[in-house]
């Protein structure tokens, strides 16, 4: 026998009253979501991020706020980056081999400016730093099949088996249309003060978040196709226009024991938004208003990580770093609605099962000088991004399971390798650095001016 599952993907948990402490939901627009939680600056880039043991220029206010004390002239710096990003979506196929479209996204923006004032054993500075710029979306329905899947008594079979097992159904995904633009934006000060070799640093950030996802999917089943609209944005509809910002903080120390060798370790407190989400059925000639269905909040990891810089040679610096980010607080108290009925009612069912896992992040880079009046250096690096996006992974028993296990995939960790170079002089210097992966590729580059 062949049905099709009325999916809605995207709905929190019906409720009235109580804030949820969901990270995020289902919601088909925001899968595959991808923190990243690299050092801003070109010259960090093309180390592969490995940036908390050496943090010697304006970029440590965020990198690591102890390294601002290594600065003994003012100094002014911004950076240009340009990212393109690549998001998979499932667009046909038969589980468990199913077929994905990439939907690639370019964004080009100012990624962090900062103004460095040393003065004796301390140093201060302000900054702006947009660690999260997430804009794409995605057409599914009419363009591509959706994926299938058949469904029998103790889980998922084939077609071939189906054909001779009792009770076995075969189902689909609907069709859908998705869109995400996600930025963060970071407004702090950061200060740091010198006892002998060692210093401490701490940075006050305030970070205002922004949203829009939207989902939309066709009832192939019902007659007309109503349209089904699930939504998430950020909460000044229900709380004010102070619910998309919040206070966070870094704390950083570094400690030099010799001229040749530097460590340093940061941790840095992720930031916590409400985010409704609306739901409505979209008919011809309906007038009817999205309802909103639940509040969630989206919760920016914390993070802690510690490196190391070495100079073997004066003129050749290694780097490596060690990041540890919570991503498991993605899924805290997850709770979602899996399917949105017809009649403009939710069908609630708690779908426990969606997992984000913990990850250590490794960072590796060298920088090499080639010395001259006018010094050029050469940079190379790379970084282990691990898997961390939001996946479904409780047994496939019914078909919400199944849809949810294609819509939210296992992704696995990434490599990233990236190559930059630099001019330096006592009053100027320009970097430009390029990253590479396998769905996130990174253009930048930094200006600094000393005076």
């Amino acid at each position: 026998m062949r049905s099709k599952i009325r999916v809605v993907f995207g709905i929190v948990f019906l409720i009235t009253s109580a804030h949820l402490c969901a990270q995020n939901t289902d919601l088909e627009a925001l899968a595959g979501l991808k923190f990243n939680f690299g050092n801003p600056g070109a010259r960090s880039l093309a180390m592969g991020g490995a940036f908390i043991g050496l943090a010697d220029d304006a970029s440590a206010a965020e990198a690591n706020p102890a390294g601002l004390t290594i600065l003994r002239k003012r100094e002014m710096s911004i950076e240009l980056r340009n990212t393109a990003t690549s998001q998979n979506f499932p667009v046909g196929g038969v589980y468990p081999f199913v077929n994905e479209k990439d939907f690639p996204s370019r964004r080009s923006a100012i990624g962090f400016a900062s103004a460095v004032l040393p003065l004796h054993n301390a140093a201060f500075a302000v900054y702006y730093h947009r660690p999260l710029q997430f804009q794409n979306s995605a057409n599914v329905g009419g363009r591509y099949s959706t994926p299938t899947f058949y469904l029998g008594p103790n889980g998922p079979v084939s077609a071939a088996e189906c054909a001779h097992t009792a009770g076995c159904q075969q189902q689909q995904v609907y069709p859908y249309t998705a869109s995400a633009n996600v930025p963060l934006s970071t407004y702090g000060g950061a200060a740091a003060y010198a006892w002998r070799n060692v210093s401490f640093g701490a940075a006050v950030r305030y970070q205002v978040f922004r949203e829009q996802a939207t989902t939309t999917r066709t009832d192939l089943d019902i007659a007309g196709s109503p349209v089904f609209v699930v939504s998430q944005t950020h909460g000044d509809k229900m709380f004010g226009k102070n619910a998309n910002n919040d206070l966070t903080w870094i704390g950083g120390v570094k400690w030099s024991p010799s001229t040749k060798l530097s460590l340093g370790a940061v941790y840095k407190k992720g930031a916590s938004f409400p985010a409704p989400v609306f739901a409505s059925q979209v008919t011809a000639g309906s007038t009817a208003s999205p309802t909103m269905v639940g509040v969630t909040e989206f919760h920016v990891p914390d993070s802690a990580g510690a490196g190391f810089s070495y100079r073997p040679l004066s003129n050749l610096t290694v780097n490596a770093d060690v990041v540890r980010v919570r991503y498991s607080s993605l899924t805290d108290h997850f709770i979602s609605v899996i399917e949105y009925g017809t009649e403009g009612a939710a069908s609630v069912e708690g779908l426990k099962g969606y997992e984000s896992h913990d990850g250590t992040e490794l960072h590796a880079g060298v920088e090499y000088f080639i010395l001259s009046k006018m010094p050029f250096a050469i940079r190379a690096g790379w970084w282990r991004d691990p898997p961390h996006t939001i996946h479904y992974a409780a047994p496939l028993v019914v078909p919400h399971d199944v849809a949810a296990a294609i819509l939210f995939p296992d992704r696995r960790g990434e490599n990233h390798y990236s190559v930059g170079v630099g001019i330096a002089i006592p009053a100027f210097q320009i970097d430009v650095a390029y990253d590479t992966s396998e769905t996130l590729k990174q253009a930048t580059v930094s200006v600094v001016a000393r005076y």
